[in-house]
């Protein structure tokens, strides 16, 4: 069995943003425990487990499954981060477009307000990308709800104009 060096804590953010996404398909994929175990330590220390070796599986069983709760720990942290798309967005295809675009999305939306190559983003610690993502999305909430304060001031103003 190969060495890990050290083990990523991932439910601490230190997984980069590359390895959010790698190890989230991986996981939600579907393949056999085995084959994500195999796939999960390549990606995420490049570690090649041999499967015909059962002690390499059985030795990093207990890692894998700390990585597979830590995904599962920022699943559960990024449903914070849904959005309803209104009826408008809905007519001119949000869904669509993310299913287009993905996860790609939202690494060239970082890239951009930062001023920074995608690659450098995807490299990023998880935690700081997320903290991110969770700070626009309650500016924009906020921004929303000022809005809407604003338009209802509005229309009762002239309302008022107009008696």
């Amino acid at each position: 069995m190969e060495k890990i060096s050290k083990k990523v804590d991932i439910v601490g953010g230190k997984l980069t943003f590359y390895h959010r996404i790698e190890l989230g398909k991986i996981i939600a994929s579907g393949c056999d425990p085995a084959q994500a175990l195999r796939e999960v330590m390549r990606c995420l220390h490049g570690v090649e487990v041999d499967p015909k070796k059962e002690s390499d599986l059985r030795g990093y069983v207990a890692y894998f499954e700390e990585i597979v709760r830590g995904i599962s720990f920022w699943v559960e942290q990024e449903k914070r981060l849904r959005y309803d798309p209104t009826p408008e967005e809905l007519q001119a295809g949000i869904r669509q477009m993310y299913r287009n675009i993905g996860e790609f999305g939202t690494l060239t939306a970082i890239a951009q307000a930062y001023a920074k190559d995608p690659d450098e983003v995807l490299q990023w610690e998880y935690g700081k990308v997320f903290g991110l993502l969770m700070t626009d999305f309650e500016k924009a909430k906020f921004q929303q709800r000022l809005q809407s304060i604003h338009d209802r001031k509005n229309r009762v103003g002239k309302w008022r104009r107009k008696r």
